[in-house]
């Protein structure tokens, strides 16, 4: 699968960057996130989608159906994030900001 690579260095571009502009432009259906990130990880991923909480390992086994990995600056762990969508754009992306 293909890795799209926006790390310019530790933390920067943070996966919150990163995420906010992918949101903006990417019609999501579903998101998932490890319940194993920090309360903090999973609080601003409430704030940014609706997203299903499961375990690090499911999360492993749903990015290996990925149509392609974007990997950030970010060093939290535990700071990823399954987006599903069967398309490309829609009107109101999941994430209105």
């Amino acid at each position: 699968m293909p890795c799209i690579d926006r790390a310019v260095r530790v933390g920067a571009l943070s996966f919150w960057d990163v995420l906010d502009i992918v949101l903006t432009e990417m019609c999501v259906e579903r998101a998932a996130v490890a319940e194993e990130a920090s309360a903090q990880v999973l609080e601003q991923s409430v704030e940014r989608l609706e997203a299903d909480q499961i375990t690090h390992e499911a999360l492993k086994a749903l990015s290996t159906d990925a149509g392609a990995v974007v990997r950030t600056g970010e060093t939290v762990p535990y700071t990823n994030v399954v987006l599903v969508s069967c398309v490309v754009f829609c009107e109101r992306p999941l994430n209105p900001t």
